[in-house]
């Protein structure tokens, strides 16, 4: 049952990942793709980039369309070093190089805004994964897949790099770029449920 006041919900990003796990549950959705450059926040720290960055994703939509928009924004961290989405193979090959037989760490920040009323609601989550000790041959392997396009540090765990994780400390929905539990009690400050 929705809220006297529902807006409909609009998942401000054009990842895959976040519209699957967004539509395991029966809580209707549109998608609209935000627009924001994100090179423009690389240079915060890491929480604080995600944070900002989800909020001016969901602004920039919140400006198009009528709706509670979600945006999320999600980074990997090792030590003090963000790394964002790999250029190209080389790049990947350099991330996970560096990621393997380590801990690091994965930021999302969620924003939920209200484009009716200005109501905002933000979180961060961060997840703990590590990886095991990775050899040359299964790194050039898994770079000739393409997996590592478009992903936060060159991985994707819910593809064919679950085989490098050797423990996830947090939400593992996180480091796919959506913490789903995290989300759900953000959502029941707007009246609403996952399912």
């Amino acid at each position: 049952m929705m809220p006297d006041n529902y807006l409909p919900l609009i998942l401000a990003s054009a990842s895959p990942r976040r519209r699957e796990l967004l539509a395991r549950f029966p809580l209707p959705f549109t998608v609209v793709p935000s627009q924001v450059e994100e090179s423009f926040y690389s240079h915060l720290p890491p929480r604080e980039m995600v944070m900002q960055l989800s909020e001016a994703k969901a602004r920039e939509v919140a400006a198009r369309h009528q709706g509670l928009i979600l945006a999320a924004d999600t980074t990997v961290v090792l030590g003090n070093e963000v790394m964002d989405k790999p250029q190209n193979a080389s790049e990947a090959t350099v991330m996970l190089q560096r990621l393997s037989g380590k801990r690091h760490h994965v930021y999302t920040g969620i924003t939920l805004l209200a484009s009716n009323s200005g109501t905002l609601v933000q979180e961060v989550e961060v997840t703990a994964v590590e990886f095991r000790t990775l050899s040359p041959a299964e790194l050039q392997r898994y770079i000739a897949t393409g997996e590592y396009l478009d992903k936060a540090g060159g991985y994707a765990a819910q593809g064919q790099a679950a085989a490098f994780i050797v423990g996830v400390n947090g939400c593992y929905h996180n480091v796919i770029g959506l913490p789903l539990q995290r989300l759900g009690v953000m959502l029941q400050s707007f009246g609403l449920s996952l399912f």
